[in-house]
């Protein structure tokens, strides 16, 4: 799993959306305070975050105050400001790399991988929950020797639930990063889609892991 921190939302929704096929689980922070509040209480591969943030506090800002409390995550500045003393300004302040908007997904999955490992912060495709394993390549879901296959979107809502089990989880939220979509407070996609699951997982497993407040 990796931190996005970037202002630009619909930038930031297909940078997600994108990483997603390739097993890279995205994270977002439209703002650099959000980006330190969730670098500070979350487990991340690496960090990504863009220059141009919101007045309060800009991409380098962002980046002196996580080394302040991780001198080791990779952090990749992703920016479209491409002269010299920008780049020697970010690599000061602690980045690991530096790649320019635009760039090509595959350059940018290539270059995530490489600081995780580098870093000994290897991608989880083996996920566990409370007795539950979660195996993200072949969307399967085991417990004790039961095992389910998940389709695509039921994978995603799964995978995204299980990343995310120390909070309660917002129909909003699940719609925004699980399905892409703007938020309609008239949809229903989402508890379709979450009994679905609870059928699928729960009823044949016998136990209770989703739960709606």
């Amino acid at each position: 799993k990796i931190l996005l921190i970037e202002d630009n939302k619909e930038l930031a929704q297909i940078v997600k959306r994108q990483l997603a096929p390739l097993h890279i689980n995205v994270d977002i922070a439209y703002t650099g305070e959000e980006g330190i509040r969730l670098a500070k209480t979350a487990y991340y591969e690496v960090i990504l975050t863009d220059l141009l943030l919101d007045i309060a506090l800009s991409g380098l800002d962002v980046i002196r105050l996580i080394r302040k409390f991780d001198r080791h995550i990779p952090i990749i500045v992703v920016s479209a400001l491409q002269d010299l003393e920008t780049k020697m300004s970010a690599f000061t302040a602690g980045v690991d790399d530096y790649i320019l908007k635009p760039f090509h997904i595959d350059e940018l999955a290539v270059r995530i991988r490489r600081h995780a490992q580098r870093a000994n912060r290897p991608f989880v495709t083996q996920l566990a929950y409370r007795g539950l394993t979660y195996d993200v390549d072949k969307k399967c879901v085991g417990y004790k020797d039961q095992k389910i296959f998940l389709k695509n979107k039921e994978a995603a809502l799964f995978e995204y639930m299980i990343n995310h089990t120390e909070r309660p989880l917002s129909r909003d939220e699940l719609i925004t990063s699980v399905w892409h979509l703007n938020q309609d407070p008239n949809s229903n996609i989402v508890d379709v889609a979450v009994k679905k699951l609870r059928q699928k997982i729960d009823k044949q497993l016998g136990v209770s892991y989703i739960k709606t407040l």
